[in-house]
């Protein structure tokens, strides 16, 4: 890794060589400019290799600012002269455009060192790529994820079996007929739950909590709402185990089904009226 025209000697030769094998080690890139004449005073081969550029590539920051996207040279430009102009450090995530079309992303930081022989702005850069791709990767994830939620109209929740508390989304607040207000608990959920519901949901809670295997959540309940009103849920979840097999937590989604099972029941009734419908028909006819 190049980082100087100028070769240095004994102890300070020794602790260069140091830190160049480190920053090496790291993967990081490392440059110094002088914010007076805006040519840069080092770079390191992988500093230059980040910008598509050969090893000793002499470089201004016109030239450096050439090689990001358009959109990103603006705040670069400003991020040097504030610290040229009032000292400031500072931190830019920039991208570069690839011969392919793709994008590299790479994120500097650096800051103003006023050394013997003058001032200069120092930095580190590092390629960032994979992390970016990760994050979009992520946040199209949970784009899909909450289109799908919305499109089904469930509801997420979450029990710490080791603290007792309740965490569940507003879609399942209002989904159990709860006022924005009041609080989301684990004993406010069971008082929702209709009387002869209850035994049979909490057995199933027990079990999961004693039964080192068991950890589908698998149950349809009925939900008594404030105003009387009976809603049928469908809930599903899974239990996180700590390693010696002790439930920390329960978490899944919720459905409100209702709906499905009334266009259920009235899909039976047609069928079983048509049925009769048919058999009472004289036999000539039918």
């Amino acid at each position: 890794m190049k980082t100087s025209s100028t070769k240095p000697s004994g102890k300070h030769s020794d602790h260069q060589a140091l830190m160049e094998f480190a920053l090496e080690a790291a993967e990081v890139g490392y440059w110094e400019l002088d914010p007076v004449t805006g040519q840069f005073l080092f770079n390191s081969d992988r500093a230059l290799a980040m910008l598509g550029l050969p090893p000793g590539t002499p470089l201004t920051h016109e030239k450096a600012l050439a090689c990001l996207h358009p959109d990103d040279r603006p705040h670069v430009d400003a991020a040097i002269a504030a610290a040229r102009e009032r000292g400031e450090p500072f931190h830019v995530d920039v991208r570069v455009p690839q011969p392919d079309g793709s994008i590299r992303w790479l994120t500097s930081s650096a800051g103003l060192l006023l050394a013997p022989t003058g001032k200069r702005i120092v930095g580190l850069v590092r390629d960032i790529t994979a992390r970016k791709r990760a994050e979009a990767a992520l946040r199209e994830s949970e784009t899909r994820l909450r289109l799908a939620m919305d499109a089904s109209a469930a509801s997420t929740w979450l029990w710490d079996a080791q603290t007792n508390q309740s965490y569940w989304d507003d879609r399942y607040h209002a989904m159990f007929g709860f006022k924005p207000d009041e609080p989301r608990s684990y004993e406010a959920w069971i008082k929702r739950l209709h009387a002869d519901d209850q035994p049979r949901v909490l057995a199933r809670i027990d079990e999961i909590l004693n039964t080192p295997d068991d950890n589908d959540w698998n149950v349809e309940f009925r939900a008594v709402l404030p105003d009387g009103e009976i809603h049928l849920m469908h809930g599903l979840g899974r239990a996180d185990r700590d390693a010696n097999g002790k439930v920390l937590r329960l978490a899944g989604i919720n459905l409100d089904i209702t709906g499905q099972k009334r266009s259920e029941a009235a899909l039976r009734k047609s069928e079983e009226l048509n049925r009769s419908t048919l058999q009472a028909l004289p036999a000539h006819i039918a």
